[in-house]
C-alpha cells in the first residue's frame, strides 16, 4: 500500500500481522506463518535457480535466503517504524549486495527511456 493512500509508510505485512493480538487469534497466527512460509521459498527457488544458471554467485543458499528475508523484513520493518519509505526503497541495492550481485536498477530504468 502506497504511503498517500494509508497515511503512513504501512511496512511489512508479516512483522504487523504476528503481533501480540495475532498470537491470540490463532488463525491470523498461522495465515502470516504461512504467507513468510511462502516468501521465504520463493526466495529460496530464485536463489537455486540463479546458482544453477550461473547468473546468482550464491553457495551457501540455505543462509543466503535467511539473509535476504531477513533483510527485507528488517526494511520494511524500519520503513514502517521511521515512517519513511528510504529503507524500503533501498532495498533492492541492500539485497543484492548480500547476493553478491551488482545493483544495476538506475542504469536498466534509464536504458527504458
Amino acid at each position: 500500500m502506497k504511503r498517500e493512500k494509508a497515511g503512513r509508510v504501512v511496512g511489512c505485512p508479516y512483522s504487523a500481522s504476528p503481533s501480540p493480538a495475532a498470537e491470540r487469534n490463532r488463525s491470523s497466527a498461522i495465515a502470516s506463518r504461512e504467507s513468510s512460509r511462502r516468501g521465504r521459498k520463493y526466495v529460496e527457488t530464485t536463489l537455486r535457480d540463479g546458482a544453477a544458471d550461473g547468473s546468482i554467485p550464491v553457495k551457501d543458499i540455505p543462509r543466503t535466503v535467511e539473509m535476504v528475508f531477513n533483510y527485507v523484513e528488517g526494511a520494511m520493518t524500519t520503513g514502517r517504524i521511521q515512517n519513511s519509505m528510504r529503507p524500503i526503497e533501498n532495498m533492492g541495492f541492500g539485497a543484492f549486495k548480500l547476493m553478491g550481485l551488482e545493483w544495476i536498477w538506475r542504469r536498466l530504468a534509464a536504458a527504458k527511456r
